[in-house]
């Protein structure tokens, strides 16, 4: 009527789902060439229904004919009514329709006599099959259906479902990334400072491992930066200061302050030491303070000592300094001793340096001459003037003043007063005038 089926669409599983359970559309409303009248006959032939459907092929030929000449069909005309077709029989065109004029009334359209039941049981048989497909059609589409909705709530099921975080402790980070990727986990890396697992190895998960957490959830890895103690170089000790500061870096430590100080052992701006010292285990980060040689060393006091300790002073090994001794003669310290030095102490000097020292020498002694040697009759007249006056001194006795001014002739000389800073000197013995004086 229309030429198309009643139903189409993009698969056979489609148009199977509009067969069990859609309504055709009115063929008037697909080729509007076409009477409605037709419309309520088709609609019941394609009842979903079998009981709604026409019950034998004479009630549907009778809704055609009726409709065929302007009768409307309704349900309660649904049942056979006793006519025959015109071209059986002569039939008069009355208001209810054709009547048979000569044909004996039948309930049976002459097409479908016995004689042509082979065809009816055909029809019957083919209306059965197409059913039967339809079912099958429609039971494996509900089937297919419920599949793939079952298929895919398991799917989102296994897809939210949590997900142990596996264990990755001390493995590298390739392994441990690997792993968690692997259990459907985004990876973030992150450092941190762990005394028991070796640099660049796995230490932790977050959340930690073994609880269970949504795919795809990012999870944070932790690689050890090693211990959080660093030891300080011992080898930095006469290394210049960019060695040093590339070692410290190294080993996961910061320059501090830089400071100078003397040193004979050390060249020019090299390391002396550190602080802290060493060898010495800091925090990682710490900073560290670098002690730079000066390339001079502080000259020291040497004055008042004799000249193997002044030796030892200035030739020490934390000093290095070469001395060069001036004998001069000098009474105001002790015979011997170093009274001078050049450069003084509050100095610096190089190693190698000389220093220039005085060592104290005192004057020597004049020798007594004979001529200066008193007469007996000289040394008695002391004794006999006091005895003509006791009251006296026998030192101003007139007899004395030969004796009196050969002493006070060394005595007036600043060298024959003066002793060694430590005392003053004795008198030299052998005058016999001066030995009353005692």
């Amino acid at each position: 009527m229309t030429g198309r089926p009643p139903f189409t669409g993009d698969s056979p599983v489609s148009v199977a789902y509009q067969h069990v359970g859609e309504i055709a559309t009115a063929p008037s409303d697909v080729n509007q060439d076409l009477d409605p009248i037709y419309d309520p006959i088709v609609a019941k032939v394609l009842a979903k229904d079998r009981a709604d459907r026409f019950q034998s092929a004479d009630a549907f030929a009778t809704a055609l004919e009726n409709a065929l000449h302007g009768i409307e069909f309704h349900e309660d005309q649904a049942q056979a009514t006793p006519y025959t077709l015109p071209i059986y029989g002569i039939h008069d065109n009355t208001e209810a329709g054709f009547a048979a004029a000569s044909a004996p009334m039948t309930n049976e359209h002459p097409v479908f006599t016995s004689e042509h039941e082979p065809v009816q049981t055909t029809r019957h048989k083919s209306n059965r099959a197409l059913i039967i497909l339809l079912s099958l059609i429609a039971l494996l589409a509900v089937a297919v259906a419920s599949f793939l909705v079952v298929r895919s709530i398991q799917a989102d099921q296994e897809k939210n479902a949590p997900v142990a975080v596996p264990d990755v402790k001390n493995m590298s980070e390739d392994d441990a990334s690997s792993l968690l990727r692997d259990a459907t986990f985004n990876v973030k890396v992150e450092h941190e400072f762990d005394e028991d697992v070796d640099t660049n190895k796995a230490t932790r998960t977050d959340p930690t491992s073994g609880t269970e957490i949504a795919k795809e959830s990012t999870i944070t890895l932790y690689l050890s930066k090693g211990s959080e103690q660093r030891e300080i170089p011992d080898n930095l000790a006469n290394q210049s200061e960019a060695t040093a500061r590339d070692a410290l870096s190294e080993a996961g430590l910061e320059v501090g302050k830089i400071t100078r100080k003397n040193s004979a052992t050390v060249d020019t701006d090299r390391i002396i030491e550190t602080n802290p010292e060493l060898g010495s285990k800091v925090k990682a980060g710490s900073k560290v303070d670098l002690i730079l040689s000066t390339g001079k060393v502080d000259v020291p006091d040497v004055t008042g000592m004799t000249e193997d300790e002044a030796t030892e002073a200035l030739t020490a090994e934390d000093v290095g300094l070469k001395p060069r001794f001036d004998h001069v003669e000098n009474n105001d310290y002790k015979a011997g001793t170093v009274f001078d030095q050049d450069p003084s102490s509050s100095s610096e000097a190089a190693p190698g340096d000389e220093i220039k020292l005085k060592l104290a020498e005192t004057e020597a002694e004049p020798t007594p001459s004979e001529s200066e040697t008193p007469s007996p009759d000289e040394s008695e007249e002391p004794s006999e003037t006091a005895s003509e006056d006791p009251s006296e001194d026998p030192t101003e006795s007139p007899s004395a003043t030969p004796s009196e001014s050969e002493n006070e002739s060394p005595s007036d000389s600043p060298k024959s007063t003066k002793g060694p800073k430590q005392g003053k000197p004795l008198p030299s013995p052998g005058k016999p005038g001066e030995g009353n004086r005692f």
